[in-house]
């Protein structure tokens, strides 16, 4: 744990803590006001990049999701209002079909958001099916929440810098999550995102 200014944690950490189970660093490891604003450019950047992927949706399931994209890096969606509406609350069954070693963001708008319980898939090279758990290329860009939360378990990592959010007692979260603040009772496990990201590099004037 990573705190700003003061130490303020409950009996149960403290006792983490004298237990040598957990480390917490308190003082000036991280601006935490630089590290936010890095945290929305990236959000934003990501809401404005173009789309190059693609999500097809079950005509007979309108919560079957087939996430499909070619590149090799990073493959990019936004929601429209059709597909926010079964997203927001709702229940996900959504497939990754995207090259190996890749990522994908599923950009999401609005102010307010209840993230759906997932169950989330890749299809590997032969074209087999697999489920992910803790190991899903998946970011959900909430770039406009003020407010967020998680109903149940879900697979992929949310990036909403902005966003207060909360959590249901009883899920797990299959990713990291990025927010204001979190006040919920909810678990929380771990998905790499690391795509590679174009810097914008001032030219050397000699």
């Amino acid at each position: 744990f990573v705190m700003g200014e003061n130490l303020t944690v409950g009996g149960e950490i403290a006792e983490y803590m004298a237990n040598g189970n957990c480390k917490v660093y308190v003082g000036e490891l991280f601006d935490f006001d630089e590290e936010f604003k890095r945290l929305n450019n990236r959000a934003e950047l990501l809401a404005s990049e173009d789309v190059n992927a693609e999500l097809i949706v079950d005509p007979y399931f309108a919560s079957g999701w087939t996430f499909k994209g070619e590149d090799e890096n990073l493959n990019i969606i936004t929601l429209t209002d059709e597909q926010f509406k079964t997203f927001n609350g709702g229940y996900i069954d959504l497939t990754l079909d995207i090259p190996e070693g890749s990522y994908a963001v599923i950009n999401v708008p609005g102010n307010k958001v209840d993230m759906p319980r997932t169950s989330v898939s890749t299809i590997d090279e032969s074209g087999q099916k697999t489920s992910t758990y803790e190991n899903t290329p998946l970011l959900y860009n909430l770039y406009e929440a003020t407010s967020f939360h998680y109903t149940g378990s879900i697979q992929g990592s949310t990036l909403a810098p902005n966003a207060d959010a909360t959590g249901d007692e009883g899920g797990h979260v299959a990713g990291a999550t990025i927010a204001k603040s979190f006040e919920g009772g909810i678990e929380f496990g771990y998905s790499k995102f690391d795509p590679e990201f174009l810097e914008v590099v001032e030219p050397v004037t000699t």
